[in-house]
């Protein structure tokens, strides 16, 4: 398994958690517009909660680069999350929404 972040505290992280998997696992730091696999190594490929921030340029660039790095055949999957449809009850409407927004103004936050 291969994994990709720009982020080397993500890196590191991830690097942690994966030695608790069953496969081997390489995480590498690199930029989804040029992931660092020079040849098709990984099915499936896939960006979790990433391309929410690119623009429709850099989306097509992104996509074209995870079909680049996956085996023939295999998918590309992309997911992202919509914080604006998590609820608590009873809670502030807003309650998740202003979690994150104010959370991803400090290093560090996903740990």
């Amino acid at each position: 398994m291969n994994g990709a972040d720009l982020a080397p505290e993500q890196i590191t992280l991830a690097s942690g958690r994966a030695r608790f998997l069953a496969v081997p696992v390489e995480i590498r730091e690199g930029d989804l517009l040029a992931l660092p696999y020079p040849t098709p190594r990984s099915t499936p490929t896939g960006a979790p909660n990433a391309v929410q921030y690119l623009s429709d340029q850099d989306l097509s660039r992104a996509l074209a680069e995870m079909v680049h790095v996956v085996r023939p055949g295999g998918p590309v999957a992309v997911n992202e999350i919509d914080v604006g449809l998590i609820t608590v009850r009873p809670a502030p409407c807003f309650l998740v929404s202003d979690f994150f927004r104010a959370a991803s103004t400090k290093s560090g936050y996903a740990e």
